[in-house]
């Protein structure tokens, strides 16, 4: 035995990320716990940005903002868009809930020098 200490077992904790590689796992669709994490910590510490487009597309629909908010922090993670998609869509992960007039909404947050909100819009 040379005294070097065994590696712990079990998940280890993934890195804050500061990179889109980093925040996302792009080598599959599934969505993981730790994307989930890493996005609702942002918005629960106010670190979730929303890009001057998601504002535009949530006011023109008139969604609020606090709807947004919400739907990241207790909606469905619902499908995940990778790099260089055939539909030109933003990286990132999509999140669906209720706004509150109970219109279908859809919140995608991806990641640019942290996590940001980059599309809004009624399902």
């Amino acid at each position: 035995m040379t005294g070097d200490n065994p590696p712990k077992s079990g998940p280890q904790p993934h890195p804050v990320p500061s990179s889109i590689l980093e925040a996302f796992d792009f080598s599959s669709d599934e969505i993981h716990d730790w994307e989930i994490d890493f996005i609702r910590e942002a918005a629960k510490t106010g670190k979730l940005r929303v890009a001057p487009h998601a504002l535009t597309q949530a006011l023109k629909r008139n969604i609020k903002l606090a709807d947004v908010h919400n739907t990241v922090l207790t909606g469905s993670p619902a499908s995940k868009d990778k790099p260089f998609n055939l539909e030109a869509r933003k990286p990132g992960i999509n999140f669906e809930d209720r706004s509150s007039t109970g219109a279908p909404i859809r919140v995608k947050v991806s990641f640019s020098g942290g996590y940001l909100v980059v599309t809004v819009h009624e399902l």
